[in-house]
């Protein structure tokens, strides 16, 4: 029968004659024909169960872990339930909370395929399972499981069969009362929320749920049925009519012919890379340009697709797609969309490993026990998408044919494994080619083949896998070698075999030596300069994501046609280990070569080095320490590996890059599972250079999160010995914590980490003042009346994490609301630095002087902008006036009024702009700080002492406690040798412990440093300052208010460093007498050092801290933020968008790219001065009059002077004036403190709290 076969041949002219036909044709049979070898080449289970038995499948809850199915990602414990059959197993989490990153069991958290080998490790599993989670979606509404039980085992020989059943959950409590509007899962009171009281899941359900997870034997997938029942007593309306109602009153909207999306949230994780047709591996920008698009309801912004697949090299991944509905489709009955399938989706977002979907809509309505059920398909691969697409098109009776073939070098050798073969459908349009392979355009006109599939090749260069008929194209990709050109070819009714070649590669190996020419570790990049492209992105020349290609980051200086050195991009980086050597491969060409180990190291640049194909180039650098840190060591406390689902990179890849980048101190700290480096970091033979801490990144869904070092590592937990957090208050979280560290409960440190960063940020989410670093609940402001209440209970994080319900019976609250506040200040560190988010440390400050254009005035689309909109909302008399003396009817008398231009009517112009936007003030938006910064935060806490509380019961103290939280400042890394992420170590710690070999390191050292705050924070300069004998972290008593400081800064050359501020109480002191009198420029020596005394004066107890900074961009070692970040605000903000709930943060904002720059800061000297009234020799919190942006008042420290020989004039505080809201207006970030915290208010205009797209910002990897 294999004989009788003919195949359709492709010509590749590159290819047709390396390989004689009979010998072609002979590995074809192999590869189509013999089963069992075909498995074996692609390291794939036999095609049928052993003997003549029909395959089976199983259902059964785990006993025993070597039950388990394992793997870098595996979550599975004994209790959970497996599924499996002769292809594929699973694991289904049971009832209580998620052991990942999840809330709820009954998720599914484990798959792999079935494998040959059996020797499970001690935690159990011998498998490759590389997913996150997947559970169905109600809206944006789960299941919060009840039971978990094994409806049909599969002894009779159907499908195995396991049940979750529950009520209704939320994972983002922010939009509880949304979801049970929608779903109807609980009651929706709307008096509720005119009274000020926040929706709670604690009622009766109105709605149960159940999912079946489905396993037929001989299947690749699993079945999901996932039902709701209306469980009450009356017939049910989705969405709740009555509340949809009131909210389209006073949101004026059109909800007519809206219907309730479901449908799944996916956790593929960071091993997988997930790929859509049409976009391919561009989720990225494929996402983001979607959401540019206004999309009316009833639809929403996202990736209309009619499967979801993923890859990677592990030998496993995953797909997802839709049964066919034909009534409850929710693509294909929206016109918003087109013309669609009956079995497409909507892809809504993808960040962090997450990705969600929408593939149904509910009914209208739903009778009394009336039950809706829908369906969709979770696919196991072989590791390509091919692998997923085979299953699909099973699952949907797709006719197909097989497509085989071999990828070749340009050699004629076999290429390596996992070389991707990226298939494309060709083009259909009317310039295309006769074969619709050809390119034609650039940029966003660019009109190319799609992105379809993808297949992997084998050990000897093989593939094969199954396509529908059609046209189609091919190119390939692999490390080091350009994409290939296009090339055609046909499925028709016969198999196709098609003769690929791949690009050629070049290889590079670097020796990299100390001063005395032993190997170390250490870091090599690869440079290279792109042809100039003018303002086109780099994205569509540079590098290709649709094809699976990394990122190339550039050095974000403007291009110069004339000059190659502007156009520099980073092609490669590879990591050294303890043998000195790094080797990549990269696409041939002439690079600069750069060597690195961090900012204590010099950097080594050799130039012009041509890698050609098939001649491996060599080089050996030594590197030099550059700056003196006697006494410190340094480390990153934040840093993440394959424990965590949005990083997946290996412990031993992980250790060696942190090595690589100079730090000799790691705490490891990924998301709910606590990891241990330090026999990672023995095997590798790092421990001369390297030492670790055990600790837990403990991530909740939108409270915070926090890091807790040095922690136990509990071999025989699959997470580690991670605590669980859901559903349990701040304080609750740490005292569990502490319960679980290494040395005591005491002596174990709790960092807040990125506590601005929004959903993800602590201060954040529970309303901090960036002022007073007091916590509120907006809804019970006493400022905040009618829609805005309203939407503030609406949108209010709410619950037992957030805050406690006084009204309950033995509840003890302080005050006389009726809720508070869950926040407790019971931690040890904050993590004021994360990442390259320079535009996260400073309360942003408007950046302009008075004047438009040139170098460094306002942009003129700004000031136009920004004048347009405060004369449609302050100047409506003089509009309505000159309305009248032109005769313009009042219907057409409205801002932007047609045919005028706002200047004929309005009197507000920019000198009016400028009294109102003062340069270097804080940016305020009505009562609140527009865009706050940690490190702001931090100087709040040093400054003011609180009403100690722990956010629980505890009675609070009868005086203000005064607490000193350690600065810190980490890279949150996630992955290595990838241009366009964080690198480690980049910003880092110095922490003092009067020695500098981290083989003598020991975490109780770390822990003594955190808590004499001994710490300095730098991505590039090491700069530390001492009075006296004392140092960082000390405190001093003072007899004579004038103070010498001794300022101390090194840097390497590439790093560099130019100005340094002294912080007093928050504010920056005058240092000079020039035209900038808070900052002190100055030159570094040639031996990179620069050193200072300062002379200041104090009138009371005080602290003071150093600001160090420079111009000089970081990169290639150090790579700029040229991306802004994706974000969950993005995905979740567009459904908000659509249901009318505002469009994105509205004033002056931050910029979020940009070229990183040098920029370090100290932890505190505490200055005790005894004087009359304060003579105690105790340390009394300056408590200064803090800035309020509440109605426009200002309230201003006094700027100290340091030069008492010349005195200055305190700088006098600006008028306080008022400020209206604003249009979105992207101004620089700026780190430079302004010298005083004066600002400007924006009066909040009704309906600010609508915009729930501010409340979800950023939730990616952190």
């Amino acid at each position: 029968m294999i004989a009788s076969m003919q195949y359709n041949q492709p010509s590749d002219s590159s290819s047709s004659g390396s390989q004689p036909a009979a010998r072609r044709f002979a590995r074809l049979y192999l590869l189509i024909g013999l089963c069992a070898a075909l498995a074996a080449a692609l390291a794939m289970p036999s095609c049928l169960p052993d003997g003549d038995e029909p395959a089976r499948a199983s259902a059964k809850r785990i006993t025993s872990r070597d039950e388990l199915i394992g793997g870098p990602t595996a979550l599975g414990e004994i209790g959970d339930f497996i599924l499996m059959n002769d292809k594929i197993k699973v694991v289904v989490e049971d009832v209580g909370f998620a052991s990942g990153s999840g809330l709820f069991g009954g998720s599914l958290i484990d798959a792999d395929r079935i494998r040959t080998t059996s020797n499970p490790d001690k935690i159990g599993g011998s498998g490759k399972d590389t997913f996150g989670e997947f559970f169905p979606a109600f809206f944006l509404e789960m299941v919060d499981p009840e039971e978990v039980v094994v409806l049909n085992d599969g002894s009779d020989g159907k499908a195995a069969i396991v049940e979750v059943r529950g009520r209704g959950g939320e994972f983002v409590s922010m939009l509880r009362f949304i979801n049970q509007a929608m779903i109807n899962s609980y009651e929706a009171n709307f008096g509720d929320l005119v009274a000020g009281i926040p929706a709670n899941s604690d009622g009766a359900p109105l709605v149960r749920f159940s999912v079946r997870y489905i396993l037929e034997p001989g299947a690749s997938h699993i079945r999901v049925e996932s039902t709701l029942k209306n469980a009450s007593d009356q017939p049910l309306t989705f969405p709740n009519a009555a509340v949809m109602g009131v909210l389209e009153s006073f949101l004026g909207l059109d909800l007519s012919g809206f219907s309730v999306p479901v449908g799944a949230v996916l956790g593929f994780g960071e091993l997988n890379s997930l790929f859509l047709p049409g976009v391919g591996y561009d989720l990225r920008w494929g996402l983001e340009d979607s959401y540019r698009h206004e999309i009316p309801l009833p639809a929403f912004p996202g990736l209309v697709t009619d499967f979801m697949a993923s890859s990677n090299t592990k030998g496993t991944n995953y797909g997802f797609i839709a049964e066919e509905a034909p009534e409850r489709n929710f693509v294909a009955n929206k016109e918003a969309y087109g013309a669609r399938d009956d079995d497409d989706m909507l892809v809504l977002f993808y960040a962090a490993g997450f990705s969600g979907a929408f593939t149904h809509d509910i009914p209208d309505t739903m009778g009394v026990g009336e039950e809706f059920t829908f369906t969709n398909y979770l696919i196991v691969g072989t590791g390509d998408v091919a692998s997923i697409l085979d299953e699909a098109y099973i699952i949907r009776d797709a006719p197909t044919q097989t497509v085989a073939g071999q990828v070749l070098t340009p050699t004629g050798a076999p290429a390596r494994k996992n070389t991707s073969l990226l298939l494309y459908t060709a083009r259909t349009d009317s310039g295309a080619s006769a074969d619709g392979c050809s390119r034609d355009g650039e940029g966003f006109d660019l009109l190319a083949p799609a992105p379809y599939s993808q297949a992997f090749t084998n050990d000897e260069g093989y593939f094969q896998f199954t396509l529908p008929p059609g046209k189609y194209c091919y190119r390939t990709r692999d490390e080091g070698r350009p994409l290939s050109d296009y090339r055609p070819f046909e499925v028709g009714d016969k198999p196709v075999y098609l003769n690929v070649q791949a690009s050629p590669s070049a290889s590079l190996s670097v020796l990299i030596q100390d001063e005395r020419g032993n190997p170390m570790p250490g870091k090599i990049m690869l440079v290279g300069k792109h042809d100039y492209r003018g303002d086109l992105q780099k994205r569509f020349y540079l590098y290709d994501l649709q094809a699976g290609e990394p990122w190339r980051t550039s050095d974000m200086v403007p291009d110069d046609p004339n000059d190659p050195s502007t156009r520099e991009y980073l092609e490669a980086i590879a990591y050294a280990s303890a043998d000195g050597i790094a080797r990549l491969n990269a696409r041939p060409g002439t690079y600069d070569v750069y060597a690195s180990r961090g900012m204590e190291y010099e950097l080594v640049r050799s130039k012009d080095v041509t890698l050609k194909p098939g001649q491996p180039a060599q080089l050996a650098v030594t590197l030099n320490r550059a700056i003196d840190t006697t006494g410190y060591l340094n480390g990153d406390f934040h840093m993440h590996a394959r424990g965590s689902i949005d990083s997946g990179l290996s412990f031993d890849d992980r250790v060696i890059s942190i090595a690589a980048e100079g730090l000799e101190t790691v705490v490891s700290s990924d998301h709910n599972h606590v990891s241990d480096y330090l026999p990672y970091i023995a095997r590798n033979g790092l421990r001369p250079w390297l030492n670790s801490v055990v600790g837990v990144e403990l991530t909740t869904f939108e409270f915070g999160h926090f890091n807790a070092f040095p922690m136990n590592y509990d071999v025989g937990s699959i997470n580690g010995g991670a605590v669980p957090w859901q559903s349990l208050p701040p304080q609750q979280i740490f005292d569990e914590l502490r319960k679980h560290g290494t040395i005591s409960p005491e002596e174990t440190i709790i960092q807040v980490n990125h506590p601005r960063d929004t959903i993800m940020g602590y201060f954040s989410q529970y309303n901090v003042d960036p002022f007073t670093s007091e916590a509120t609940l907006t809804f019970q402001d006493p400022s905040v009346t009618g829609v805005d209440k309203i939407m503030a209970t609406i949108s209010t994080p709410s619950g037992p994490s957030f805050m406690r319900d006084c009204r309950s019976e033995g509840e003890s609250c302080r005050g006389t609301e009726k809720f508070e506040s869950t926040l407790s200040w019971d931690f040890d560190a904050i993590e004021v630095f994360n990442g390259k988010h320079l535009e996260l440390l400073k309360h942003y400050r408007v950046p302009y002087p008075a004047s438009v254009g040139g170098a460094d005035g306002w942009p003129q689309h700004a000031v136009d902008q920004i004048i347009d909109t405060t004369c449609a909302d302050e100047f409506g008399a003089e509009l309505t006036q000159f309305c009248t003396d032109n005769a313009i009817p009042a219907a057409d008398c409205e801002a932007p009024l047609a045919d005028h231009p706002t200047a004929a009517w309005c009197s507000f112009d920019t000198q009016a702009l400028f009294a109102r936007y003062p340069q270097g003030s804080v940016l305020c938006d009505g009562d609140a700080v527009a865009f706050p910064g940690g490190l702001d935060d931090w100087y709040n806490t040093l400054n003011y002492p609180r009403t100690f509380i722990r956010g629980d019961a505890t009675p609070a103290p009868a005086e203000p406690v005064y607490k000193r939280y350690t600065a810190t400042g980490n890279s949150d890394s996630h992955t290595a040798g990838v241009p366009n992420f964080t690198q480690p170590g980049s910003p880092r710690n110095f922490f003092y412990v009067g020695y500098d070999d981290p083989t003598k390191f020991k975490p109780a050292d770390l822990v003594e440093a955190m808590t004499q705050h001994r710490n300095i924070i730098s991505n590039g300069p090491f700069a530390f300052m001492k009075i006296g004998e004392a140092s960082i972290g000390d405190e001093i008593a003072i007899a004579n208010p004038r103070v010498d400081v001794e300022v101390v800064v090194r840097a390497a050359k590439w790093v560099g460093a130019s100005r340094f501020r002294i912080i007093k109480n928050g504010e920056a002191v005058v240092v000079d007498d020039d035209a900038t009198p808070t900052v002190h420029e100055f030159q570094l020596d040639e031996g990179g050092e620069y050193r200072a005394t300062v002379s200041l004066t104090v009138d009371k107890d005080s602290w003071l801290v150093l600001e160090v900074e420079g111009d000089n961009s970081l990169f290639p070692v150090y790579t700029p933020q040229e991306i802004p970040e994706v974000n969950f605000e993005a995905a979740i903000g567009s459904i908000a968008g659509t249901l009318g709930f505002g469009g994105g943060v509205d004033g002056l904002a931050p910029e979020t790219t940009f070229p990183l720059t040098p920029f370090a800061f100290t932890n505190p000297i505490w200055l005790v001065y005894d004087r009359p009234g304060d003579s105690d020799g105790e340390f009394t919190p300056p408590a200064p009059s803090a800035p309020s942006c509440s109605a426009g008042a200002l309230q201003l420290s006094e700027i100290v002077q340091a030069d008492a020989d010349a005195p200055l004039k305190p700088v006098a505080p600006a008028a306080p004036r008022r400020l209206r809201r604003l249009d979105t207006a992207k101004l620089p970030a700026s780190l430079k403190a302004n010298d005083h915290h004066g600002h400007e208010a924006l009066e909040r205009q009704p309906g600010e709290y609508r915009d729930l797209r501010t409340r979800f910002k950023n939730w990616h990897t952190h």
